[in-house]
């Protein structure tokens, strides 16, 4: 594979590389997706309605807070399957909570109940905890609250967003 380089100096050269050398360069070519562009350069952050919008480095407030919030990315698709994850843990908190979930339930031993999916095997199964909060998981009080939201809650989200990889053959499965 032929690459063209070009020195400090300005000047070209076109040199031969092998497929390795050439993935290698590329690699270590990928800019980390949260780091702050240029002025006036373009990023993303998901908005009020969860959809993922365009912005320009301007280098003001609203610039300084999407970053300071870990909202602000220079990778779209990566952006837009954050956006569906926090969408998708919202609803399960929302449900919960009109399911009978209390945060004083930590003051007891009673066991909670959490959704948990199997890559290796494609299913949804659900686990029990009793004093461990594990961050960014919704609890239910009951086994079958928390099966109701895997019918109710994860299925349909999935079957309306195919696009969302992380429980892409999930989604597939639930049809």
């Amino acid at each position: 594979m032929k690459a063209k380089i070009t020195f400090e100096n300005g000047k070209t050269a076109e040199i031969e590389l092998t497929e390795e050398q050439a993935a290698q360069i590329t690699k270590a070519e990928k800019k980390n997706p949260f780091e702050r562009v240029r002025l006036r350069d373009s990023y993303y952050v998901i908005d009020v309605g969860n959809e993922v919008c365009t912005l320009s480095e301007d280098d003001d407030m609203r610039d300084h807070e999407y970053f300071n919030a870990a909202n602000y990315c220079t990778d779209c698709d990566l952006l837009q399957q954050q956006a569906y994850r926090e969408t998708l843990n919202r609803l399960l908190w929302r449900f919960t909570y009109e399911n009978g979930w209390s945060e004083d339930l930590w003051e007891t031993t009673d066991n909670k109940y959490y959704l948990d999916y199997n890559v290796d095997n494609k299913a949804w199964s659900i686990r029990v905890w009793r004093i461990y909060k594990i961050v960014g998981v919704v609890y239910f009080v009951s086994q079958e609250i928390a099966e109701h939201a895997i019918d109710e809650v994860v299925k349909p989200f999935l079957e309306a967003h195919p696009d969302f990889r992380d429980y892409q053959t999930a989604a597939e499965s639930s049809r």
